[in-house]
């Protein structure tokens, strides 16, 4: 079952599909919940049958080092020590766990020297498989050295690694008002722009690769995937990871995320706000409030993407304008059926 390293009263834990790395369909918006906490039955009900879990960064100081080059890993135990050690059922990678207290200030901390990736150190928000959970190609995830979990300082640890990571430049505040983009619609920039490639495979931009060919675009949706990371996007994630808003292909965007990629696509890619009339308010529109709606049920957020719904009151009409999902009253009624 779950090694008593990780029997912690803080950490937090997704459950993941048979012989996958991804969550199984009841876990959308495991995020935004938080996860489940190591006894909890439904999490133990779903090991002893599935097998598959994995456990989040940043819950309890945890932090998870995922690399397939083991080069960070060693660094770490020559300068800090040994600590508690996974090896991937690919059998080409490890997973090494930290408890690190200070401020983490990514969710994300990737290592590259000279067009080289060595690996990823995952905070909040990001999760490796757990040891005993089985891997696409049939090998389990195992524990090689069963120890506690290493405590280190984050400043020591990057001071150590320097030449291996990419401090973020501290962004500068900005005084003027905010732009008012309206209906904008991000996919109405092509990937090609952002990626400055329009090859239909590539290596990743943003972490590199070594086959070169580990990304997989679709511009005809606006959507890429990348296969190190098992985790993809649309044109707002791409604008993000390039202008290092997100540093990891599995991030998401928080709404003042999101916010600044918007300025960013207006101003680098030439974004137009798409004004869009919606004609004079008729049915339900004229007697019920989706807002108020929306409030009573708590449900202010997209469930496909956990971004806040735009709600245009005087037409009882709701909108995300992250994934495009939308709708009037009769759509946001059925919303909340389905939610309960």
């Amino acid at each position: 079952m779950i090694p008593t390293q990780l029997q912690h009263p803080d950490f937090r834990f997704v459950r993941l599909a048979h012989k996958s790395k991804k969550p199984i369909a009841s876990e959308v918006g495991w995020r935004k919940r938080g996860g489940l906490k190591h006894n909890d039955p439904i999490l133990l009900h779903h090991i002893s049958k599935v097998k598959n879990y994995g456990v989040s960064g940043g819950y309890g100081n945890l932090y998870l080092l995922d690399s397939d080059i083991p080069l960070i890993g060693e660094l770490i135990e020559q300068r800090f020590g040994k600590t508690f050690r996974v090896r991937s059922g690919s059998r080409r990678g490890f997973h090494d766990y930290f408890i690190i207290k200070n401020d983490v200030l990514y969710r994300t901390i990737t290592f590259d020297k000279e067009g080289k990736h060595y690996g990823e150190l995952r905070g909040d928000g990001n999760y490796v498989v757990c040891p005993g959970s089985i891997h696409p190609a049939g090998g389990t995830y195992d524990v090689v050295n069963d120890l506690p979990i290493l405590e280190i300082k984050y400043d020591e640890l990057i001071e150590y690694l320097k030449d291996y990571t990419k401090p973020k430049a501290p962004k500068s505040i900005s005084t003027e008002p905010k732009k008012d983009y309206g209906e904008s619609d991000l996919q109405s920039i092509s990937l090609g722009t952002v990626l400055g490639s329009n090859e239909h495979r590539i290596a990743n931009p943003w972490h590199g690769s070594t086959s070169g060919k580990n990304m997989v675009i679709d511009y005809s949706q606006g959507v890429w995937h990348c296969k190190r990371c098992d985790a993809g996007g649309s044109v707002a994630e791409a604008i993000a990871l390039q202008e290092g808003i997100l540093t990891s292909c599995a991030d998401r965007l928080s709404t003042s995320q999101f916010i600044e990629v918007l300025e960013i696509a207006q101003d680098k890619y030439g974004l137009k706000a798409q004004q869009k009339s919606l004609g004079d308010p008729k049915g339900w529109a004229l007697s019920i409030s989706i807002t108020r709606m929306a409030k009573r049920h708590n449900l202010l957020s997209c469930s496909q993407c956990q971004q806040p719904f735009n709600f245009i009151e005087t037409h009882g009409f709701f909108e995300c304008r992250h994934c495009k999902y939308r709708g009037g009253l009769k759509k946001f009624t059925e919303l909340i059926e389905a939610s309960r």
